[in-house]
């Protein structure tokens, strides 16, 4: 026989919610259908095959609104999981990959010849990590600044003779 009664209530789960990604270049806006009037946080984690990252303490209405996320790598996935980090339930996920950077080819802007050498200037290209030296098609060497001497790099050159320099601009991630 029971004495009393007792009212047991059960915790209200989020139902799952929607995850988009809007990719541009090496930054992605991560969306979430939540309800807006939630008082969870919740937490995102970006993964690849590198690593992950957790950002935590998110509001309903910064999910809803967009969480940007900068930086990334080019030409890679990522996974990206949604948590209620009040509930300790997932609420979604979804997956997006970053583009293949491909950086703009640099333009020779001087060439300075001398007795055995050529000092070449070139025009900086953005996000260039590095730039690839080509004497006569074969890559010789390469450089983080906007000019090079090709003596320097270890090229013997000719008196009188025609030479094809070129300069290609490394993209991050892609050395």
């Amino acid at each position: 026989m029971l004495k009393g009664t007792s009212t047991i209530s059960t915790i209200s789960t989020m139902t799952s919610g929607t995850v988009t990604a809007q990719v541009s270049g090496n930054s992605v806006i991560i969306r979430v259908n939540v309800p807006s009037t939630s008082t969870d946080s919740y937490g995102i984690e970006l993964s690849y095959s590198g690593g992950s990252s957790p950002y935590s303490g998110y509001t309903a209405s910064q999910l809803i609104n967009g969480i940007s996320i900068t930086n990334l790598h080019w030409g890679t996935t990522y996974s990206v999981n949604v948590n209620d980090d009040t509930l300790a339930l997932p609420v979604g996920s979804t997956q997006f990959t970053t583009p293949i950077y491909i950086p703009n080819a640099p333009v020779i802007t001087k060439a300075v010849p001398s007795f055995d050498d050529i000092v070449v200037y070139w025009n900086a290209v953005p996000n260039a990590t590095q730039y690839n030296i080509y004497l006569n098609g074969t890559l010789v060497g390469n450089t983080t600044a906007t000019y090079i001497s090709l003596k320097t790099i270890g090229q013997k050159l000719q008196q009188a003779t025609k030479y094809t320099i070129g300069v290609q601009a490394v993209a991050p991630d892609v050395l």
